[in-house]
């Protein structure tokens, strides 16, 4: 059967989300969308999120803006999704 992921966000992450959410209400309601689309995905198609690039390529990034980007990790083996950032372009490549 079909089941969802099963996910948690890093403290970073969940720190940013509440900022967001403090001051962009939108912008956050943006990201929890994207969030429930990326985790109702299955094994096969959450493979179209694409992968960060050298060290980070066990990262897989999505666009909420042209601007802002999130990042997770996947672990299919145990069906779980770790949100671990939230950045802005530039940000994402810098580290």
């Amino acid at each position: 059967g079909f089941k969802m992921f099963e996910f948690d966000f890093s403290d970073g992450f969940r720190k940013i989300l509440e900022k967001i959410s403090k001051k962009d209400p939108i912008m956050a309601r943006a990201i929890n969308r994207k969030i429930k689309e990326i985790i109702s995905r299955d094994d096969r198609s959450i493979l179209a999120y694409k992968n960060l690039r050298h060290d980070l390529k066990n990262l897989k990034r999505v666009h909420i803006t042209e601007w802002l980007i999130i990042t997770f990790e996947v672990n299919l083996n145990e069906n779980f999704i770790l949100f671990s950032d939230i950045a802005s372009r530039d940000e994402v490549y810098k580290k």
